[in-house]
Formats: structure tokens, sequence, C-alpha cells
């Protein structure tokens, strides 16, 4: 890249931040971004509070997370029999996937949250499913109803990433159409649920057919929208 392009690029790069409001807190990230889970992990993501380091060896299940300060100093440190599967940055949050998958009789995912003022690690039981960065949130599973029953509904967890890392548990009770009786259908039974920034689509079936539904994970409190659509299957 000669002079001229690399000054072109310096001021797309200042009049871009500019334009969203001035530059955000600036971070680099060595950490490959989808993890394999046959390969160890070394990797940094320095931010202006100092450095997180991830160390990973999955042939041992030993996951190490540490934090220091610009001057070197150990500011928190956190070991995991796991493995790690991701590593992301959502809204200027460190995101790792880990699961426990061969590591004792118990499988499990969840996720370490790292705010980039390297605060110790938020644990979420559960594993990242998308995000809407317009209102700074995040939808996680929920580990322990990862496979709910027919007759329980739906439950994720819904995460607020700035400015303080939150962790909402969120659960939506199973639709009814008038006249229909009941509706069921698990996590399982009629596919996976869909997922956009601010919806969950699932089928369900009661004695009047299948129908698709949709619920808002977006908005607190949300109860399941009254656009039942029937569908033919």
């Amino acid at each position: 890249m000669n002079l001229r392009q690399w000054l072109l690029t310096a001021l797309m790069t200042l009049g871009l931040a500019q334009a969203k409001g001035g530059p955000h807190v600036t971070s680099s990230l060595n950490c490959p971004l989808n993890s394999s889970p046959a390969k160890s992990v070394d990797c940094r993501w320095q931010v202006p509070a100092g450095t997180v380091r991830v160390v990973g060896d999955s042939p041992r299940y030993d996951i190490i997370l540490s934090a220091h300060t610009q001057a070197g100093k150990l500011r928190w440190q956190e070991k995991k029999v796991s493995i790690i599967f991701g590593i992301q940055l959502l809204d200027g949050v460190l995101v790792i996937d880990t699961n426990s998958n061969g590591a004792g009789t118990m499988i499990s995912s969840s996720t370490a949250l790292i705010s980039p003022k390297l605060n110790p690690p938020v644990w979420i039981w559960g594993s990242f499913i998308i995000s809407r960065p317009s209102g700074h949130l995040a939808l996680f599973t929920q580990e322990d109803v990862i496979r709910p029953e027919d007759d329980a509904g739906l439950s994720f967890q819904r995460v607020t990433l700035t400015p303080e890392i939150r962790v909402d548990p969120i659960h939506f009770d199973q639709p009814s159409r008038p006249s229909c009786g009941a509706a069921h259908g698990g996590w399982e039974a009629f596919g996976q649920p869909k997922f956009t920034q601010r919806y969950v689509y699932v089928m369900r079936q009661d004695s009047c057919g299948y129908f698709m539904t949709r619920f808002d994970w977006v908005t607190p409190d949300a109860r399941p929208l009254s656009d039942a659509v029937s569908v033919t299957k």
C-alpha cells in the first residue's frame, strides 16, 4: 500500500468513526473466530484496560482465562474443564463458546462473556444463537431446558451486552387458538425454531392442524403473537 492509499484509508476510517458519533473502544483480537475442537488455542485480546489471554488445551479439556493490566499485573484467572468451540466479539464483548463434550458424564455448553472493562467473566449456561446489534442484545439457549417437553414451551436467555452485561431468562408458553384445544410440539418435534434479530418462529400442532407462531425475544415479558398462520404438512 503506497502513501496515498494509506492516507485515503485513514481518512475513510476517521470519517466512519465520526459518523457514528466518535471512535469506539479500540481492541485487537488475534484469536481464531471459529475454533476447532480438535485444536488447542492460545491467543490474546488487547483493550485499553489490559489484555485477556485465552488458553485452551483440547486433548486435556483444559481452559484457562486470565486478564492482566497494561502494567502486566494479574487481575483475575479462571480455569474450566471444557473445550473451546468458538470465539467472537459481540458489541465489544469477548464471547467464548465452550463445551464439556467428553469430559465427565455430563455434556453441557457454557459461554464466557468478558467486557472491555476486563471484569471477571460472566458465565452463561447455554450457547449463542443470534444477536441484535441495534439493541445491544444477544439470544442464548438455556442449557437445562434445551429439549423442553411438549407442554413446557420454549426457554431462552436474553443478554444485554452494554453498558453492563446482564442475563435475563425468558420463557414462552405454548400458544393456543380458539376452539383448537391445546397446542403441543417440543423443540425436536417439528424441526428446530427459526431465529431473526427480533422473533423466534416455531411450528406447533393442535386439533385444527399445524400452525406457525412467533415469539418476540427482544421485548421483556412479551407474549406469543396472535398472528398464528396455519400451514400444511
